[in-house]
């Protein structure tokens, strides 16, 4: 049995990875997967864990934009344009 609050400690430490999450509480992750499926607030915290990293990205990449080094600026433009930038909300 999975105990809900070392599964929501292991999304968070495994930044909403469920695989990473299942190798670190010894859990195949299809079970893992299951469980948080069934559950919605640890769903809730997974989503949450992955959308924190993603906004961490999106900051790099708006900083990058502003950058004094033109390569970072050339760098982060180009990754926006090929859309791996999900841009505002």
């Amino acid at each position: 049995m999975i105990d809900p609050v070392e599964a929501a400690r292991a999304l968070i430490e495994a930044k909403g990875s469920v695989g990473l999450a299942a190798r670190a509480l010894a859990v195949p992750s299809a079970e893992l997967r299951k469980f948080v499926t069934e559950n919605p607030k640890l769903r809730a915290e997974a989503l949450e864990a992955a959308e924190r990293d993603l906004d961490k990205a999106e900051q790099i990449l708006l900083d990058g934009m502003d950058s004094g080094d033109k390569l970072k600026r050339l760098e982060a433009a180009m990754l926006i344009l090929k859309g791996r930038f999900r841009g505002p909300r």
